[in-house]
């Protein structure tokens, strides 16, 4: 997710070396692997916007300040499965 991006859905985008992308691509040499930096190195990447939609998998945070709803509240209206083994029997 990139907060620049508008909607749900994945784009695919051309960027320089910022959120997504190190700019840098992992050289043999020497014996050793190195880190390289290209000059002017950009890549276009698939990146899903910044609102939280029905395909998002994933999602880390920090409480920082409890609120007035308990995260429960927010969070069950998704719908998935907590358990998450698969099988679909309980």
């Amino acid at each position: 997710m990139r907060a620049d991006l508008d909607g749900g859905g994945r784009k695919k985008v051309l960027v320089s070396p910022s959120t997504g992308f190190k700019g840098h691509k992992i050289v043999k040499k020497k014996g050793g692997r190195y880190r390289y930096t290209y000059d002017g190195l950009r890549k276009r990447r698939a990146f899903r916007g910044n609102i939280i939609s029905s395909d998002t998998r994933q999602i880390n945070l920090k409480i920082v300040e409890s609120g007035n709803k308990s995260l429960s509240d927010i969070f069950s209206s998704g719908g998935g499965d907590d358990a998450g083994d698969g099988d679909g029997a309980e």
